[in-house]
């Protein structure tokens, strides 16, 4: 595949604005009035800084890249507008139309899966990686929208999906009705809905439907399907699921039903399905789901997971405190004998005594004798324990 889209440098010319025709690969389907016509006052007082790219198509000129600044000169009743003309194949009009799109004026996500799908089929047949590249985009947003570019294909049309973000479209696009897609999709924008009530309004279609294609079989059927058992943990889920920052690399589903652990023998259980980002690395990623879903089915209060270095550094921390907690004579025996210390071993013995040998305190004494700090053992002594004292606020 040809990256190198760089224009060449060509020199401009004056086109009558009637004699050009939108590009076919135009991505964006809508423009909005609004933004044409600011861009038109930006026009009318500042004229045209970069000329529009056009290519000749029979007896007229198909845009290249510039179709907003096309409709803003004809808004103002240009009759000709600056152009370059290069006679460029479909498969890089098509690509540098869509980079300018995408790079100049933002999308919607179901006008970019529109956009990215059309060059992932005849003529160009893209890979998404070579898409993801030429667009400047992550490969994951990618083929997040590739998932939901089966919406653009929708009987009713893609408006409906424009105000819905990506999570939305998602949700919306596991659904298979065309006529489900636009009531929940409908709903969603008038009620504000956020990505987990669409996700439990999905889950209910969908369930409904395996129902009723069951229940179609009939006479045929071996028996009736048993009723639904209620999932003893349904609330610890919600809440879980809804909280999409602490699990923001792994999309994960739970259902509650019968499984068949050998014939004619079953037992109800839980069914987890887990989807981590593609891209990542799935092992931290579901270790961190899991740890979460651990401490959910504890006591239900979420918590954000402490990587193991950080909880190798806090109890480094609470080890650390350890060595400072100072041990300070309680009776007369214990000052008995730490005055004796005092008196034969210096100030460094006394530290031993009252943090131990290891403690950071011990080895910061600055002074191996009491006469160095101009004191006799037993004022040296009652002036270190009362900064302890002061300090700890046991005094």
């Amino acid at each position: 595949m040809d990256n190198n889209l760089a224009e060449p440098v060509l020199a401009t010319q004056q086109i009558p604005t009637d004699k050009i025709t939108p590009s076919p690969f135009q991505a964006r389907k809508k423009f909005d009035d609004a933004s044409i016509q600011e861009l038109a006052e930006t026009l009318k007082e500042h004229g045209l800084r970069n000329a529009i790219n056009v290519r000749p198509s029979g007896d007229h000129f198909e845009l290249v890249a510039g179709e907003r600044r096309w409709r803003a000169a004809k808004l103002l009743g240009w009759q000709t507008i600056e152009a370059k003309v290069e006679p460029v194949e479909d498969k890089e009009a098509a690509l540098r139309g869509m980079i300018e799109n995408v790079q100049r004026e933002d999308l919607s996500p179901i006008e970019q899966a529109q956009g990215y799908k059309r060059l992932s089929v005849d003529p160009f047949k893209l890979s998404q990686g070579d898409i993801a590249q030429l667009i400047g985009k992550d490969r994951t947003l990618v083929n997040k929208l590739f998932g939901v570019s089966k919406l653009c294909e929708h009987p009713g049309g893609v408006n409906q999906f424009t105000p819905l973000t990506l999570k939305h479209l998602i949700e919306l696009s596991r659904l298979t009705n065309p006529d489900d897609q636009a009531a929940l999709a409908d709903e969603t924008a008038k009620k504000d809905l956020s990505v987990a009530q669409l996700k439990a309004l999905v889950d209910q279609k969908a369930g409904a439907k395996k129902a009723n294609a069951k229940a179609k079989g009939g006479s045929h059927a071996p028996s009736a399907p048993p009723a639904p058992v209620p999932d003893p943990l349904a609330a610890v889920w919600p809440p879980l699921q809804s909280k999409e920052d602490f699990t923001p690399d792994v999309h994960w589903e739970v259902k509650y039903g019968p499984h068949e652990l050998a014939p004619g023998h079953k037992a109800n259980g839980w069914f987890f399905l887990a989807m981590p980002t593609p891209g990542l690395e799935p092992q931290p990623a579901m270790a961190v789901w899991f740890k979460q879903m651990a401490q959910a089915l504890a006591n239900g209060k979420i918590e954000a997971v402490v990587p193991e270095t950080i909880r190798q550094r806090q109890e480094m921390e609470q080890n650390l405190m350890g060595t400072l907690k100072p041990r300070l004579p309680l009776n007369p025996d214990e000052e008995a004998e730490l005055q004796k210390i005092a008196e034969t071993g210096g100030p460094v013995a006394v530290y031993e005594w009252i943090y131990g040998a290891d403690s950071p305190m011990t080895k910061a004494v600055p002074i191996a004798t009491w006469e160095e700090a101009g004191m006799d053992p037993v004022a040296g002594l009652h002036q270190v324990l009362d900064g302890i004292r002061q300090f700890a606020g046991t005094k």
